[in-house]
């Protein structure tokens, strides 16, 4: 069992606990060696990094890991293996309220590093609650707009709409729950998940064929560095309509963000 943990660039790693593994995404087109296994290795898109971001990490894993039970997170975002206290929930609608801070459901936000690292999901934990569950995943985030909205100010070109003619094309049975994804305001975000290596598979194999044929159809000519993310950005949506035709059972964590690193 693995959560692989994706890096781009040099920092301190918050967790030693054997759960976690460093990965190096990007490592194909980086000029540095972060000293960890990096995602150009075997059969690999790692020079499509800055635009697949994060994705080149999980199709790295697809094809080269063997893990039992395999998953992701990120260099400063963990699963925490308890909730935010009472004091943290009312303390963050407050600030919200007031106009001085972010309200994301799920998200503790992680100053402290030293104080927050025993919060960090860890094997054991992991373990105990996969005895009763199929796939671990962030508390759902919700957005002040539907999907479609939200998406389409944040980005000047909407590619979710080519998104869905792909899968009217190549998923039809997949179309209805696309068409609710959008119109709801909910998603899984930052690609975080841990789950057996079978479902991961059979994930990865419907993606990337999304992923890859939107690739085709889409032009990345004018976009900015950060726009051309757009297919990280579109997975962190997508996983909602895949699980749409899986019988598995959920079981949702906060998300630790250590922004002080």
């Amino acid at each position: 069992m693995k959560i692989y943990v994706a890096y781009h660039k040099a920092t301190k790693q918050l967790s030693k606990d054997s759960l976690y593994e460093p990965l190096h995404v990007g490592k194909g087109m980086s000029k540095v060696d972060l000293g960890m296994i990096g995602d150009d290795t075997g059969d690999n898109i790692s020079d499509k990094n800055g635009s697949f971001c994060e994705a080149t990490g999980m199709y790295w894993m697809w094809k080269n890991a063997k893990d039992d039970y395999i998953g992701l997170s990120h260099y400063r975002r963990y699963f925490s293996k308890t909730d935010k206290s009472w004091y943290e929930k009312l303390m963050q609608k407050m600030m919200f309220l007031i106009g001085l801070g972010k309200k994301r459901k799920g998200v503790i936000y992680a100053k402290d590093s030293q104080k927050r690292r025993d919060q960090i999901l860890d094997l054991a934990t992991a373990k105990e609650i996969l005895e009763d569950h199929d796939i671990i995943l962030p508390e759902l985030r919700l957005l002040k707009r539907s999907v479609n909205e939200q998406y389409a100010i944040r980005r000047p070109n909407n590619d979710l709409n080519i998104v869905g003619d792909i899968i009217n094309e190549k998923f039809p049975e997949y179309s209805e729950a696309f068409n609710s994804m959008m119109s709801k305001n909910e998603i899984y975000a930052c690609n975080m998940f841990l789950m057996k290596k079978p479902e991961f598979d059979r994930y990865m194999e419907w993606l990337f064929e999304i992923l890859f044929e939107l690739e085709k159809r889409v032009d990345l000519t004018g976009y900015s560095s950060y726009h051309q993310r757009i297919y990280g950005f579109i997975a962190e949506r997508l996983i909602l309509v895949w699980l749409s035709k899986e019988n598995l059972k959920i079981k949702e964590l906060p998300v630790l963000y250590f922004n002080k690193l």
